[in-house]
């Protein structure tokens, strides 16, 4: 064999050793890309689950978040709309038993017995006995009906009418006023404050 040849044979498996390397690289170039594209695709597909479900739980918390300040605001709502209650319930409590004076019980008796006729009994808390019974009979000396007027150790304040014959009974007692100027007064007082 020539150097020519051998030359030429040399030349040849180069270029076939080249052309196979070539080859085998361009073949490792595109499974890498393929790799490549892959992985991105991947990595592409986990961000936006990622992102969504990121979303998801923001805008749960925000959610959470919101609910439990919008409770917390109805549970202001109520102890304040409460405490107003239970404050204007006992300023009005104290006035109106303030006002239970023994003037006003003689003229809330005289004009009770006036609405509801004299022939009925009342009875008085003890201390006031004397002096009510004493003003109601100069009032009513023209009345040809009795009021029987005794004294109840029970109450402290206040009076209690009766009318066995006709079958009713009233106390008129500081709390029974209280109690029912309170729940008129307090319907306005939903309607001022906005009933929680």
């Amino acid at each position: 064999m020539s150097d020519k040849n051998l030359e030429n044979l040399i030349e040849t498996i180069k270029q076939d050793a080249i052309a196979t390397a070539d080859k085998k690289a361009a073949e490792i170039l595109d499974k890498a890309k393929k790799e490549a594209t892959h992985i991105i695709t991947a990595a592409e597909t986990k961000k936006t689950t990622l992102i969504e479900e990121g979303k998801k739980i923001a805008e749960a918390t925000i959610n959470k978040g919101e609910n439990a300040l919008q409770q917390a605001a109805r549970d202001l709502s109520i102890t304040l709309y409460n405490d107003i209650s239970h404050l204007f319930r006992s300023v009005l409590e104290q006035e109106v038993n303030a006002s239970f004076s023994p003037k006003t019980v003689k003229n809330l008796v005289l004009k009770t017995l006036e609405q509801v006729g004299t022939n009925s009994e009342v009875q008085l808390p003890e201390d006031l006995k004397n002096e009510v019974t004493s003003y109601i009979h100069k009032q009513l000396q023209q009345s040809k009906e009795l009021t029987k007027i005794s004294a109840n150790t029970a109450l402290i304040k206040g009076f209690k009418i009766t009318n066995k014959d006709e079958g009713w009974s009233y106390h008129i007692t500081p709390e029974d006023v209280t109690e029912l100027l309170f729940e008129q007064l307090s319907e306005q007082w939903k309607k001022i404050l906005g009933n929680p």
